[in-house]
């Protein structure tokens, strides 16, 4: 099973309780308390033998255990990916690998774009999207 999970900069661990309850499909409960529902993901994915946690965007240090995710291991079957912009923030994680991923220079963004977009790209609508987007990514990194 795979788990994505956007944290985001303002790493709100009820959001992100609340989106790994969901991809367990479980009840998210807000009247619940932060151990209540730690406790519930803790459950489930101890229970589980193989499993793929991704956290997305994290600006932070996360305390796996506030949140309920059991610390991932050979011996549970577990493994996660993070993501984020900060090599402190991995240290922080005392992750086991890290993979520096480079920003792709403008061309080969363009490039991508136009794979997935298709035969679209030469729409004016769909070139100002771009067009914005590409604005916004280099004024302000990942804006």
């Amino acid at each position: 099973m795979v788990t994505w999970v956007t944290v985001s900069k303002d790493g709100d661990i009820r959001k992100v309780q609340k989106d790994i309850i969901e991809r367990l499909s479980l009840k998210f409960d807000d009247t619940e308390s932060v151990e209540r529902t730690s406790m519930k993901i803790f459950l489930r994915l101890s229970n589980m033998k193989n499993y793929l946690l991704l956290l997305d965007d994290l600006w932070q240090r996360m305390d796996l255990g506030d949140t309920g995710i059991p610390n991932p291991s050979r011996e549970n079957g577990c493994k996660m990916i993070i993501t984020t912009r900060s090599m402190v923030v991995c240290n922080q994680m005392e992750i086991h690998e890290a993979i520096k991923v480079e920003v792709l220079s403008k061309g080969e963004a363009w490039n991508l774009f136009c794979e997935k977009v298709g035969n679209d790209v030469d729409s004016q609508d769909i070139r100002e999207i771009a067009a914005q987007v590409i604005v916004c990514y280099d004024g302000a990194r990942g804006c």
